[in-house]
């Protein structure tokens, strides 16, 4: 079992991977209004990572809740 501050700098990490990848999906998104076929890629990968982030943090929010709860 992890402890809480390997927990926290786990959460701290995929904040920051969210922050990229929102910032890479809304660019793709842009690109993608403007005419450009890649950056319809960009974007669908940008929130596929986004959505994978975000599923990580859920996870580790949930183990943070358990250690709190002991």
């Amino acid at each position: 079992m992890k402890d809480i501050k390997a927990i926290l700098k786990d959460m701290v990490k995929q904040r920051r991977v969210q922050v990229v990848t929102l910032i890479l999906s809304s660019s793709g998104i842009i690109g993608w209004l403007m005419g450009y076929q890649l950056a319809a890629v960009i974007a669908a990968l940008g929130i596929i990572l986004f959505a994978i982030s975000t599923i990580r943090w859920i996870d580790d929010e949930e183990e943070l809740e358990k250690i709190i709860e002991k």
